[in-house]
Parts: structure tokens; C-alpha cells; sequence
């Protein structure tokens, strides 16, 4: 290494060399400074003499400077002195960059042709403008010079001389070698000499010795920068010297962490592998640890450096450490949610308001395991300001199915958060769930109030999806039946038909069921008796059939062959089931959509499958369901037309409502799923009134989505019975289905229509708050033909905002209790702004500034946010972590464990897919604003545009990008929470999270030990055993005769055991009788055989031959059968 003394510039044509040595580590050492003039001088006098005058100044002693360098100086100057023939006139602007660089000053004039022989005086007049025109190049020159002076005064042993070769320099040049005797030029020399220096190959092999004694003096032209090098050394500039330093730094920093013998990571690296394993919920501790372990190896990889296996192992986490790691993360999560509450409940105490927070339970059980699912939710301010919804999962544990135990376990749960001294700001005011089961929202909501969890004027409301699916599940039953085995309606042929479809799919993927689906409907189009088949079995879904490919024909320019192989399956097939929201409905699209092309597939997978095949089976019953008929000459059968009637009531009326129960706010924003209580009361109305629409004189009939229902239903005879399947039959059954629906519906919503839950309208339509207002404080009622557009309950995309009649909406709101909601607490907070809206002139909307013709309404906005946003109108948040608390579940992880990952799973999953869909809508908007402002359209954004119903959740490296944003930010926002917190309280967070003992399971699980050691000390009474009579056929040596069959070559085995056993009914036979004879058949005879042998020797009487289900072998052949086959068969019903 040769020090900082070492300097190198460019090298040029006249360029002058200096030769620096120094001594290190006892060894001198020769460098070359070069040294490169671009100024006008006045004469090598004048610059040699500068030089002897600088030098001698600098070293105390006389120079000589050699005639030879002034002769070069001579021929440099005129070679670059400009002369009056070429001269060029300069531009400002190159003038400024010559002075920036040094060249030149920006003020100086050009310097006339000099006399090499002028006088001392004009050299004396420029000595003083030269001085200010010396480069740092020249500067360097007389370094160089002054301590090459001071080596050569320097006293050296002949050693050292002899073994650093002083007297020689050794070069390279475009691939030549070159030699230099430094003694020759004094301590200076030129380019050119260095190049009359080249030696040829020849006479470089011949000097070993010198080449031996000055390799460490030996200097490269570096070809990228044009300077000289020393031996085993590059040039860098410094701005990529420290690039490169940093990156080794990183690439150091990196190999630190697998050095030791265990995982050594720091608390930032452990939170970033957690959230970014929240995508593998379901994944085992191993598979996330072999990701980890891989992506580490492939860094190193890539960075070309190489790692032994046992460091990278001790480097990456253990199963524990990941384990360790989750629990580390959700505690950091809960610690964001507690500053943050903290934080709320201190904005409203400015405004004096306690911060209000809404509760969903769910009680679910997934496979045995039982999950209560808890979660918080609350108005708050994100970090932009913007007013957001919260929501957050505090608790999954087992929990209880009685009311009395799962108010405990929610109590035991809220006591983690530890905000007893924030009790004065706080207020758990709403509590959501689902009104059945032992968890039922009704029963738990007065224990919590008991317990003191929930407030005493706190209120509950059930799930309003529960709600329409319950009331839709009850009119389907008590109409056409229930779903299931050995139920014969036109539900169980949904399920079956989708279960054919699953069932191809699972058999052979994707490419199965499209070839399935591209052959049947090829050979439908071409077989004029399948087309026969299906005008005389179901006329109107040939007739749609034919239809859709007509249409599919028209827009497709391309032959029938390539139509044929691009068209696909259904897709996206999910079992029906009425537990399951909207799946019946979606089935019974898909069927119906789809009726002739699955019949003829069932028809065609029943003759290319076996009997016993699952698929047989499956096919063989949607046939006979698809072809039941209340007579031989109907021309659709009984179950499809049932299916257009359900179908079109869902179409037209369910799916919607369904719909819209689980939009966003439009005014709370894409955070605000399942949180608009604020216009369900008025919504309510709209969708009883559009019921009794459809259902009075039976309206529904004329509708378009009805129609094929309807021309199904006049195409049939009647039959003097509505139990038979004829007319009568489907005029009975959907009267009786609205009936129910009706009435299931109502008791479903008797909750939403109490005072208690109805005031929450006052944050809704502004001119059905105007009139409520005036209606429960003065009596007063709105006109009778004032109908105003419910832009927020639109029904459908496209579709035009349903008006409603704003007395008829009034009324049904308070329903004859006025006074009550009068007096509810919200109300009576608010009553000053609510007057103002209720005496303003025009409509003033709470929630829009922009109306509020110069009042404050501020707090009552604030008030809306904090009271009403948080109140859920569904409980999917609660469904979808019972979900996620599922999955884990199949990594046998326990209750804490799961509750860490469902924590996790709610930051960094759920709310990510609202926080990424809600930039992409906000994105959207900008560009159709920029659009139509280019375009000067005017008016005001369609509704569709707004909403943004074709935002879709991002993927791929789009989704990748946005999580990284996304996980970035909360990791953040939870280091600083952290911080907000003392050091105990963190880490008591952390051991709450590792453990059971604060939730109720842990309490049941100690009762149940006590109860256990008491019973251990009462006195022990065994009962007496029961001796075994039989046992299992294959412990007890017999063979079932079940498994006698072809499938498992038995036929062989049946003849040999009949020959066996010599009975004379069997000898009586011929043969051509006994070959004739059917597996079945034979398996029966022996039976009987067998019932009299067992009557013979055990004395056991047998009813009937059917009673008898396995035999003991009597033959060599059926012993060996047995023996051979028994473990095989045990296996196999085993995993059955």
C-alpha cells in the first residue's frame, strides 16, 4: 500500500513525469507523479526559473535545473501556444468553462507570441499573473521535486539500495514492457522517454534479474482512467470508491449474522420476516423457516460469496425462534392499537367526548375446534389526517358455549388492552354477533353488561347478512325441502351438479373439465338425437342453450371447430349450502346456465365410468333428479322449473339487498366494510317496500327475470292437486314462499326497528333527518308527495338511484315511538345541531360541510364518526378470522399461537387489501377526473365511476410493490407505539401473548383438573366386563362377503369354497348353471351355506340369510385369499 503520498494524473502528449520516493515499513518505494500544463506561459525560462526558485525555497538547497527539461518546456510552449493565424474568438460561455476547470481565468486576455530572449524586466512584470495561473498540477510538480531532494540527501545501506533497485522504474505500456533508469533524468522525465523505454518481448525474458529486483516497482497503464498504477492496485474515482466501500460494508454486515452458533438478528429484521410470512397462515414453523434459510442462501449467492451449511443453519431462525418472533410482532401490533386508542380517547377529551368502541363476537367451529372470535373497532385519524374506521382482532380463544362463559372470556380478553385508567374516556357502547347459537348476541349482550364490560346504555344489533340468508334459507326449506342425502328437490340436484363438476376437475384439473365441457357441447351441436332428447326433456334449457351459442357464434369470427375448444367451464364452484352466504344462489345460476351441457356430461360420464365409481354415483343421481317429471308429457322437469323461480327472486330482489348489506359507506370510505348502521333503518323501508311491490297482485309475474318461470309454469297441465307437481302445485308453493320469507325476515330485523337502534338515522338521507327530527320533537309530518332519490342505496351498477317516499320512510323509522328515540342519549347530546337541520331552509347534510349554510356542525360530524361509524351492520370481519383461526389450527398450533397469527393476520392481510383496494379506486378517480378534464366533459362523475366497482385487488409484482409500501408503514407506526410505552409494559404485553392464562379456556381448563383430582380420591366401584360373543371379522379369521367381489378377483375364491364345503344344493346345479351364475348371486349362496353352518355349530338361530355378513374359510384357496388380502383391505376401508 503505498499512502496518500501517492498522486497520479492523466498522461498527454509533452506531459512531464515526476519520481517521488519514500521509505515504508523500512522498503523505498518509487512513484510517478505526472505533472500536465494547459497554461499559456511566458517562456521556459520564466518557468524554470520559477521552478529552481519554489524548489530551492522549499528544500534549503541550491538546484540545477537540467537544460533538458527546459528544452522540453521550449517545445511544449510552442506546440500549444496559439498563434495569431489560428486564432478563434471565444464565447463567454467557453470562457466561463475553461476558468471553472482551471484552464483559464474568465478575465484574462490572450497572452501574445513571447521572445524566448526577453529582457528580465517584462519576465519580472508576468511573474505575478503566472503565479495565480498555476494549476494543482504544477503545485504537485514542486512536491514532487522537493521530496525526491529530500530522499536523495537521505542515507541508505547498499542493502536497501541493491534490494529496491533505486536506479530503475519498470512500466507497462499498450501491452509492451518498459525499462527507465531513473539515474539518467535527474529525477524527471517525459512521455516520450518513457516510450523510447518500450523493450521488445525479446529483451524484456533476457533481464530476469531486473525483473526479479523491481517487481514491486512496477507500473500499469490503467486504461480506463489513461494513469499509471502500481503492481496489484486500481484507480478509482472517490465517489465510486465509497460506493464500493459501503457495499462491502453491507455485504460484511450481512456474513456477521452467521458467524456465531445461534440466530442473532435484530428486533427490525424479526418484525420484517414476520409480516411478510402472515401469507403463509397455513404453513408449517418448517416450511417458513426452509423459506427463510433459502432466501438467505440465495443472497449469498448471488453476491458470490460462499457459506458453509452449518453456519447458515445456526444463523437462521430455530422453530422456536419463529414461534417467538409471531408472538413478538402481535405484540407490537396490540401496543399500536393501545397508543393509538390512547391517542383517540385524548382528541375527544378535547371536545368533550368519550372515545366509543363497538364489539363483534363470533362463536365458531371449524373441524372440531371451537374459535370466539373478538374484535374492537373505533373511529380514528390516520397519519394523513383522514378520518378511518379501526378494527382489530384482540382475541381468538375456545371459549364457552353458554352466555355467562363467553361474556367471560370477552371480558378477560379486553382486560389485556390495560386501559383501566383511560376508563373516563372510554366506552364500550355497541356490541354486534349473530343471534343464534350458544354465543348468541341477545344472551351475551346482558352479561356483559352485568359484568360491567359494555355500558349501561350501550345497544346490540345482530348481522343482518344472518338476517336475509336466514329468511331466504327458511322459504326455500318450507317450500321445496331441505338439502341433503336422501332429499329429493331441486337444492340437492345443485349441489350434485356442482359436485360432478368439483369432482372432474379434482380428477384431472382444469384441462379435464374443459375437455369435458368443449366435447359434450361439440357433440350437441352435431347429434340431432341429443337435440331431440333435450327438446322433449327440457325444451327451455335447449332452447337458452342454443341461444347462447347463436350469440357467442355472432361475436366471434372464427370456425365452429376453434368456438368449440375456447369455450370453458363454469369456474369459481363452490358448493352450495344456506350456511354459506350466496353460494345456493350462485349454484342455481351455474345449473341453470348450464343444464343441457351437464345432463348430456352425467349421461356420458355414467357409461364411461365404473359402477362403483364416486362419479358413477354422482351422475347417476343428478340424472334422476334432472329428469323427475309430475307427468310423462311435461316438457321441463319438475326441479328446473323450481330453480327459475328461485333464481329469479334472487336475481331480482335477494342479491341485491345481499349486496348492498355488505358495501362500504360512501361517506366513511373503503375502511367502513360492515359499518353502515347509519342507513339501515331508512334502507329497511326501501327493501320492505320494493317486497310488497313484488308481491302485491302478484307483481312479480311481469317482471322480465320471472319470465321463463312463468311461461314453464302456463306450459304445464293442472292436475287437480297442489301436491302433485302441476300448475296448482307452483301457485301454492310461491305464495307460501313469500309468506315465509316475510315473516322469517321480520322476526330477523325486530332489533333494528327498536328506538334504541333506529336513532342512528339521524346520520343519514339529510332530508329524511330533517323530517325525522320535526316528527319525534314536534309531531310534525312530512307531505305526502315529497319523494326524494336514495343515491346511497342504489340497486345495482348502472342502475338509477331507487326513490322513496320521505313520510312513508319517516314513519316506518319511528313506528309510533317518537318519544323514545327522542330521548335517547345521542340525540339529546346533539339536539342543538339537529335543530338546526331540522328548521334550516333547504337540506343540510351533516356530513357535508358543504350544506351546512354557514352553521358549526362540527361536533355533530365528529359525533356521527365517533358514535355511529363504529357500529357494524355484519359480522364478516368475526367470519373471516374464524377462517384464518382455522388454517392454523392445522398446524396443531394452540390457542395462543393462533391468536398471535390472527392478530398478524388482520394488520398485515386484511387491512391491507382495503388500504391497497382503496388507493387503487382513489388512483382511478384522479385518472377519469384527468381524463374528462382534458376531454371539457362536464358535469358530475357517474356513480360507477366513483365507486369504482372494476377496482380489483391488485397482484403480482403490483401487489408485491404495495405490500412493501404497506408493511413498511406499520412497522414504523409500531415501533413508535413502542416507544410510547415503558419497557415492562411491553414486555408484560409480550409474555400475556406467549400464554393461556389470561384467557377463559385456561380457567376451564383448572376446573376441569379439579374436578379430576377430586375424583380421584372417591372410592373406586368397577363395573363388571361383558364377554365378547364375536368379534370384527378379520381379528376372528372370516371374511366379509362384501369384499368377495370382482374388483377383488373373489369369483375364483366363491367356486372354490362352494366346491369345499359339498353341500348338496350346490352339487345339484350343472355346470353351465354355476357359470351363468353372477358374483352376487354366488356371494348369496354362500350365504346361505354359511347361516346353516353357523346354526349347526354355535347354536345361534339366524332370522334370515341377510344377517349372516362374512364367512369362515373353509378351503385352502379362500385361507390363502385371506391371507393375502386382508391387511390390504383393513387398509383401505381405513382411509375410507
Amino acid at each position: 500500500m503505498l499512502g496518500d503520498d501517492f498522486s497520479c494524473l492523466g498522461l498527454r502528449r509533452g506531459a512531464v513525469l515526476a519520481v517521488k520516493q519514500y521509505r515504508v515499513n523500512n522498503v523505498r518505494f518509487r512513484a510517478v507523479g505526472i505533472f500536465e500544463s494547459a497554461l499559456h506561459v511566458p517562456d521556459d525560462d520564466g518557468i524554470g526559473q520559477y521552478l529552481v526558485e519554489r524548489i530551492s525555497e522549499r528544500t534549503q538547497c541550491d538546484v540545477d535545473l537540467p537544460a533538458r527539461i527546459k528544452a522540453d518546456f521550449k517545445s511544449y510552449l510552442a506546440a500549444n501556444r496559439p498563434t495569431k493565424g489560428n486564432k478563434t474568438k471565444q464565447s463567454d460561455k467557453e470562457k466561463k468553462r475553461k476558468a471553472s476547470r482551471g484552464d483559464i481565468s474568465e478575465n484574462a486576455t490572450p497572452v501574445k507570441d513571447a521572445d524566448p530572449v526577453a529582457d528580465a524586466a517584462a519576465i519580472a512584470a508576468e511573474m505575478g499573473e503566472l503565479k495565480r495561473k498555476i494549476s494543482v498540477g504544477l503545485e504537485q510538480l514542486i512536491d514532487d521535486r522537493c521530496r525526491l531532494i529530500e530522499l536523495q540527501n537521505t542515507h541508505f545501506s547498499e542493502d536497501e539500495c541493491a534490494a529496491a533497485a533505486l536506479d530503475s522504474l519498470l512500466y507497462h505500456h499498450d501491452g509492451r514492457p518498459g525499462f527507465f533508469h531513473l539515474n539518467r533524468c535527474h529525477g524527471f522525465f517525459t512521455v516520450d522517454d518513457l516510450k523510447s523505454g518500450l523493450v521488445t518481448d525479446d529483451d524484456w525474458e533476457d533481464a530476469p534479474q531486473i525483473k526479479q529486483q523491481c517487481a514491486d516497482q512496477l507500473f500499469y497503464l490503467h486504461k480506463k482512467y489513461n494513469t499509471w498504477t502500481p503492481d496489484r492496485a486500481d484507480v478509482y474515482d472517490m465517489r465510486s470508491l465509497s460506493h464500493k466501500k459501503k457495499m462491502a460494508r453491507a455485504a460484511q454486515n450481512l456474513v456477521d449474522v452467521f458467524r456465531g452458533e445461534q440466530c442473532i438478528m435484530g428486533e427490525e429484521i424479526q418484525d420484517l420476516l414476520s409480516c411478510y410470512a402472515v401469507a403463509a397462515a397455513g404453513a408449517s414453523d418448517w416450511a417458513k423457516q426452509s423459506l427463510v434459510c433459502g432466501s438467505f442462501k440465495a443472497a449469498f449467492k448471488i453476491m458470490g460469496i460462499e457459506i458453509d451449511a452449518e453456519s447458515l443453519a445456526n444463523g437462521c431462525p430455530s422453530l422456536g425462534t419463529i414461534a417467538n418472533w409471531e408472538f413478538r410482532l402481535a405484540a407490537g401490533s396490540l401496543a399500536s392499537v393501545i397508543h393509538d386508542i390512547k391517542v383517540d380517547a385524548e382528541r375527544l377529551k378535547k371536545v368533550d367526548m368519550p372515545l366509543h368502541i363497538s364489539l363483534i363476537t363470533d362463536h365458531g367451529n371449524r373441524k372440531g375446534v371451537d374459535h370466539l372470535v373478538k374484535v374492537i373497532m373505533w373511529s380514528s385519524i390516520d397519519a394523513k389526517g383522514n378520518r378511518v374506521i379501526r378494527r382489530f382482532n384482540l382475541d381468538i380463544d375456545a371459549g364457552e358455549h353458554t352466555a355467562v362463559g363467553a361474556a367471560e372470556a370477552i371480558k378477560k380478553s379486553l382486560s389485556v388492552l390495560g386501559l383501566e385508567e383511560e376508563r373516563d374516556n372510554l366506552r364500550f357502547s355497541h356490541l354486534h354477533g349473530d343471534r343464534g347459537g350458544g354465543g348468541a348476541v341477545q344472551s351475551i349482550f346482558p352479561e356483559l353488561q352485568s359484568l360491567e364490560v359494555l355500558h349501561i346504555l350501550a345497544t346490540w344489533t345482530n348481522c343482518m347478512l344472518h338476517a336475509l340468508q336466514k329468511a331466504l334459507e327458511t322459504a326455500s326449506i318450507r317450500t321445496f325441502g331441505k338439502q341433503g342425502m336422501g332429499h329429493k328437490n331441486c337444492f340437492q340436484l345443485c349441489y350434485l351438479a356442482i359436485m360432478l363438476l368439483v369432482t372432474v376437475k379434482k380428477k384431472g384439473g382444469r384441462e379435464l373439465l374443459n375437455h369435458y365441457y368443449a366435447k359434450t357441447i361439440e357433440k350437441l351441436m352435431q347429434s340431432d338425437e341429443w337435440q331431440r332428447v333435450g327438446g322433449k326433456s327440457f325444451a327451455i334449457a335447449l332452447e337458452r342453450f342454443m341461444e347462447d351459442i347463436e350469440e357467442f357464434e355472432d361475436l366471434c369470427d372464427d370456425s365452429i371447430e376453434n368456438l368449440i375448444e375456447s369455450l370453458e367451464s363454469p369456474a369459481n364452484l363452490m358448493q352450495p349450502n344456506f350456511g354459506r352466504w350466496g353460494t345456493v344462489s350462485a349454484a342455481a345460476k351455474v345449473v341453470l346456465q348450464n343444464w343441457t351441457q351437464i345432463y348430456f356430461m352425467a349421461e356420458t360420464i355414467k357409461k364411461a365410468e365404473k359402477s362403483e365409481s364416486y362419479l358413477y354415483k354422482i351422475s347417476n343421481s343428478l340424472l334422476e333428479l334432472m329428469t323427475a317429471k309430475a307427468y310423462p308429457q311435461q316438457e321441463n322437469p319438475t326441479h328446473y322449473i323450481s330453480l327459475l323461480f328461485f333464481s329469479a327472486f334472487c336475481q331480482c330482489f335477494f342479491d341485491r339487498h345481499m349486496e348492498w348489506f355488505k358495501r362500504n359507506d360512501p361517506v366513511f370510505g373503503e375502511g367502513s366494510y360492515g359499518q353502515i348502521s347509519r342507513l339501515v333503518p331508512e334502507h329497511l323501508h326501501l327493501l320492505l317496500e320494493q317486497f310488497r311491490l313484488l308481491t302485491t297482485d302478484n307483481a312479480w309475474q311481469l317482471l322480465p327475470d320471472f319470465k321463463p318461470f312463468v311461461n314453464a309454469v302456463n306450459g304445464l297441465r293442472e292436475l287437480g292437486k297442489d301436491t302433485k307437481g302441476g300448475k296448482e302445485f307452483y301457485v301454492t308453493t310461491t305464495a307460501n314462499f313469500f309468506v315465509h320469507f316475510e315473516k322469517c325476515f321480520a322476526t330477523q330485523i325486530e332489533q333494528w326497528k327498536k328506538p334504541k337502534v333506529t336513532w342512528m338515522a339521524v346520520a343519514g338521507h339529510p332530508m329524511i333527518v330533517k323530517w325525522l327530527m320535526r316528527k319525534i320533537a314536534n309531531d310534525e309530518s312530512a307531505p305526502t308527495d315529497l319523494e326524494v332519490p336514495m343515491h346511497h342505496h342504489y340497486m345495482g351498477v348502472g342502475s338509477a338511484p331507487p326513490m322513496v317516499n320521505v313520510r312513508d320512510a319517516v314513519e316506518y323509522i319511528t313506528a309510533e315511538q317518537g318519544k323514545e328515540m327522542f330521548e335517547q342519549p345521542f340525540i339529546q347530546e346533539f339536539i342543538t345541531e339537529l335543530a338546526l337541520i331540522a328548521d334550516g331552509d333547504g337540506t343540510i347534510d351533516s356530513l357535508d360541510p358543504s350544506t351546512w349554510q354557514g352553521h358549526n356542525l362540527s361536533r355533530l360530524q365528529e359525533g356521527i364518526w365517533n358514535y355511529i361509524a363504529p357500529n357494524s351492520t355484519h359480522q364478516q370481519a368475526a367470519e373471516n378470522l374464524v377462517q384464518t383461526a382455522n388454517h392454523l389450527a392445522k398446524t396443531n398450533h394452540g390457542e395462543a399461537r393462533r391468536t398471535a397469527g390472527a392478530m398478524n393476520h388482520c394488520l398485515f392481510a386484511r387491512d391491507f387489501n382495503r388500504w391497497a383496494v382503496g388507493k387503487l379506486r382513489r388512483r382511478k378517480k384522479r385518472e377519469i377526473e384527468r381524463r374528462r378534464e382534458a376531454n371539457n366533459e362536464a358535469g358530475v362523475m357517474d356513480d360507477d365511476d366513483v365507486r369504482g366497482d372494476k377496482v380489483r385487488r391488485p397482484e403480482g409484482k403490483q401487489k408485491l410493490k404495495m405490500f412493501i409500501q404497506y408493511s413498511d408503514g406499520i412497522l414504523k407506526s409500531i415501533t413508535v407505539a413502542k416507544k410510547t410505552l415503558t419497557t415492562a409494559r411491553v414486555r408484560e404485553i409480550y409474555n400475556n401473548m406467549r400464554t393461556n392464562k389470561h384467557k377463559s379456556s385456561a380457567v376451564v381448563t383448572e376446573e376441569k383438573k379439579t374436578l379430576f383430582n377430586a375424583a380421584l380420591q372417591k372410592k373406586l366401584n368397577p363395573k363388571e366386563g361383558k364377554y365378547l360373543n364375536d368379534l370384527t371379522p378379520f381379528i376372528n379369521g372370516t371374511v366379509v362377503l362384501s369384499y368377495l367381489n370382482g374388483v377383488n378377483g373373489g369369483r375364483p375364491y366363491l367356486l372354490a369354497e362352494l366346491d369345499f364345503r359339498d353341500e348338496k344344493k350346490w352339487r345339484d346345479l350343472t355346470d353351465a348353471q354355476k357359470s351363468s351364475m353372477t358374483d352376487k348371486e354366488l356371494r348369496y349362496f354362500l350365504r346361505g351355506l354359511e347361516r346353516s353352518r353357523l346354526d349347526s355349530e354355535e347354536g345361534i338361530q339366524h332370522e334370515k340369510d341377510e344377517s349372516v355378513t362374512a364367512i369362515k374359510p373353509l378351503s385352502p384357496e379362500m385361507q390363502e385369499w385371506l391371507e393375502e388380502h386382508q391387511v390390504r383391505i383393513m387398509n383401505e376401508k381405513n382411509n375410507k
